[in-house]
């Protein structure tokens, strides 16, 4: 009997995963999440926004870097102060986002009687 022979003749053994537990979502704080409403907090809480504060400051830097090198150049003066309003712009988009799924979840809990 070859090799092959013998792997096809026994059945294969069905692979059964441990449950997971609260060690194994340490990268998300840790917590056994049941709601999805309080996932998506978390998520917007403290993963996205973080990222994105990041980024804004890259990209303030990046604009103030293009205003200070502008030497005097009315064109590229216009597009760094450009720049800078579409960063102001994103944080406070950045912050509503964070206060608009906080006001969603309440009032999502709220209607489903939830305190």
């Amino acid at each position: 009997m070859t090799l092959l022979d013998k792997a096809l003749a026994q059945p294969p053994q069905p692979r059964i995963l441990p449950p997971i537990t609260a060690d194994d979502l340490n990268w998300l704080g840790g917590q056994q999440w049941s709601d999805p409403l309080e996932i998506a907090r978390f998520v917007v809480g403290r993963l996205i926004l973080p990222i994105l504060a990041g980024l804004l400051i890259l990209y303030i830097v990046w604009a103030g870097y293009q205003l200070i090198t502008s030497s005097g150049d009315p064109e590229r003066a216009k597009r760094a102060q450009a720049s800078l309003t579409y960063v102001v712009i994103g944080l406070i988009l950045t912050l509503l986002s964070f206060g608009l799924v906080a006001a969603i979840y309440a009032l999502i809990r709220q209607a489903a009687g939830v305190r």
